[in-house]
């Protein structure tokens, strides 16, 4: 995980960069776009980016504030609003000669035309950064029609919108609800319905043509204050729900508790261990009893082979082999002045063993180290030699007992060793999660050797920090209620730096019970809720004129007595939105919307319309509008919902 410290936040992409880049139309062709200038570049934040800059240090994509960088990366802006504005201009004359003869009527070409005008704008500008910057695009050709057609749409919101959406939904609804639950969409659901968290069209089908929608809507008067309290309503299900998952893992508390339970359960890890060992060998020392006796001959041997070494370099080998010699001659001189049994022997061996791995302690040099563990190998093998004699019993027993010193003692002696040997609490807790981002192995050990509740309480504190928001951002507004310690962003940043291996072993298991799909699900969901927040709007000098522009145009008709007119175009900015809100934010509704209760059973879209009538039943305050919407869709043409 980069460090936010060492990150420049100053400097940010070159113009050209951002050019490229503010061309791409989603988040990921995005960051495709940049890894061809920046190929280590990653996500950071809310739709930002991390690259390392010329000197190899981290540098920030779009720093804060207003810079050249920033204006450089609307180029889709650009050609949206140019668009628009010829769009408009073009339709002004006719619409204004023709409101005469057709009673106000042809008036209604002029948003028309900016809507049209502004949608081939935009992606006139998309195809050429695509061609000639080589901007990403990986939208298919229906994503992109539906992309251009509300791209339209919205730059039209000023005018009679409902008028004109009619028959655009008649038309495109078959081709949408298939291109938008072709894949997951049932999985999509249940993700929702687990979590908690509300759903509106946008967040649940994944289509950026809803989520365009939504964006649009969000900057109408009309239908402002519904979307914007949807929005904070799923940002508080989402940490709720992160809470719920926390209290499901265990206690969640800070790194320093965390590390003191870490480094706590790493000495009871090591107790456990002398006691398992101890238990192994004792059951090998009854099976021997006495009848294996010790015959040393391969320690023998090797006090010969160690003196014979010692001839040969009197002076210089005398420090490394001379200590070594003396303690073997010691062990010999037991065990034939008293034919010691398999229990003492083992006994000599395993303080052998603890001065072979406390070398200081024992005073003992490198060399004279290695010359120890000689030792300690010939009396193994004396020791089994032993057992051998005593029965298969005895040599099966000792042989266990052995291969369960060894694994310990090369794979978790060392790591319970190095986690007591810290010296503070969160400095062993940052040292168990600290190659999270490159995968399991250090976490799994560590789980391993730790108690199922000693590990909760580990796994706990690690998700409850995941979406922790910095301490500067704790109580803004991102998400107000209980989740004004949480961030969707800082969660869904560092849930991806985790490696899967490291997910696995943090939450996975049948200890954790769900734990690791259950926060997938989460995760999910909150992308999707951050892909509508993420989404480019219609921009807001276009929204301001058209808006302004249907002021004026309604004013216009109030003057000249025209009061009905007057008050249609006023209720196209805020009825008509707000109703529309109403409906994308309607769970019912958007279940519909998407297909997820008829879709993948073969049902006809005749069957699907007849839906509606149930849904206007149940939800008066859609109650007119679905029923009109079954109007406009019972006039098309039957077909079969697809994948």
């Amino acid at each position: 995980m980069t460090d936010p410290d060492r990150i420049d936040k100053r400097t940010g992409a070159p113009g050209e960069v951002r050019m490229r880049v503010g061309a791409a139309p989603t988040p990921q062709d995005r960051l495709s776009t940049l890894r061809k200038t920046y190929p280590d570049a990653e996500p950071y934040g809310d739709d930002n980016f991390v690259f390392r800059g010329p000197g190899g240090r981290p540098t920030l994509y779009n720093p804060k504030g207003l810079d050249w960088g920033d204006l450089a990366s609307l180029l889709p802006e650009y050609g949206e609003f140019a668009g628009g504005t010829l769009g408009g201009m073009a339709a002004t004359l006719p619409g204004v000669l023709g409101a005469v003869p057709s009673f106000g009527a042809s008036l209604a070409t002029i948003p028309a035309g900016i809507g049209l005008g502004a949608a081939a704008g935009r992606y006139g500008t998309e195809l050429a950064a695509h061609y000639l910057m080589g901007t990403d695009d990986t939208r298919n050709i229906g994503q992109r029609m539906a992309d251009t057609a509300i791209t339209a749409g919205t730059n039209a919101i000023g005018a009679r919108v409902g008028e004109m959406v009619g028959p655009a939904v008649r038309g495109a609804i078959g081709p949408v609800q298939s291109a938008l639950m072709g894949q997951s969409g049932r999985q999509v659901a249940d993700d929702f319905a687990s979590t908690g968290v509300r759903q509106t069209a946008g967040a649940l089908t994944g289509n950026r043509a809803w989520q365009l929608a939504e964006k649009g809507l969000a900057a109408t008067p009309g239908g402002a204050r519904v979307m914007q309290d949807v929005a904070k309503m799923q940002w508080d299900d989402i940490a709720r729900a992160a809470g719920n998952i926390t209290k499901d893992i265990g206690t969640a508390t800070t790194p320093q508790k965390a590390g003191s339970v870490i480094r706590t359960g790493a000495k009871k890890a090591a107790d456990r261990f002398k006691e398992t060992q101890d238990l192994f060998y004792k059951i090998a020392d009854h099976y021997a009893g006495d009848k294996a006796k010790i015959v040393p001959v391969v320690t023998r041997d090797l006090a010969d082979t160690m003196r014979s070494e010692l001839a040969k370099a009197p002076v210089s080998r005398r420090g490394a082999l001379q200590g070594a010699i003396d303690r073997t001659q010691g062990v010999l001189y037991d065990a034939l002045d008293t034919r010691i049994n398999m229990e003492t022997w083992r006994k000599i061996r395993t303080d052998l063993g603890r001065d072979v791995d406390e070398p200081l302690l024992a005073g003992s040099t490198g060399s004279q180290n290695e010359n120890l563990k000689r030792l300690y190998g010939a009396m193994t093998d004396d020791m089994r030699a032993a057992a051998a004699t005593a029965g298969p019993d005895a040599k099966r027993a000792l042989d266990i007992a052995d291969r369960y010193t060894r694994f310990n003692m090369n794979i978790n002696v060392p790591l319970l060793k190095k986690i007591t040997d810290m010296g503070a609490d969160e400095q062993a807790y940052q040292w168990a999660i600290g190659e999270a981002g490159k995968g399991g192995s250090r976490l799994l050990a560590l789980r391993k050797n730790l108690t199922p509740d000693e590990w909760k309480v580990v796994s706990a504190t690690v998700f409850d920090r995941l979406g922790q928001a910095a301490p500067g951002a704790r109580g803004a507004a991102e998400l107000g209620g209980v989740a004004n310690d949480f961030s969707v962003s800082t969660f869904l940043t560092n849930w991806n730096k985790l490696a899967p291996e490291a997910k696995d072993a943090l939450f996975g298991g049948r200890d954790m019970k769900g734990t690791r799909e259950a926060i997938d699900q989460l995760a999910r969901v909150s992308n999707r809720v951050k892909d509508v927040e993420r989404m480019s709007g219609p921009t807001g000098t276009a929204l301001s004129m058209l808006t302004g522009g249907s002021i004026a145009l309604a004013g216009e008709r109030a003057l000249s007595g025209d009061i009905g007119g007057a008050a249609g175009i006023l209720a196209s900015m805020t009825v008509l939105p707000y109703v529309t809100a109403k409906m994308m934010t309607n769970p019912t509704f958007v279940r519909w919307l998407a297909g997820v209760e008829t879709f993948g059973k073969g049902a006809s879209r005749d069957a699907m319309i007849g839906r509606l009538a149930a849904i206007a039943e149940a939800n008066p305050e859609i109650r007119d509008e679905t029923l009109r919407l079954q109007q406009v869709l019972s006039s098309g043409d039957a077909g079969v919902v697809r994948r």
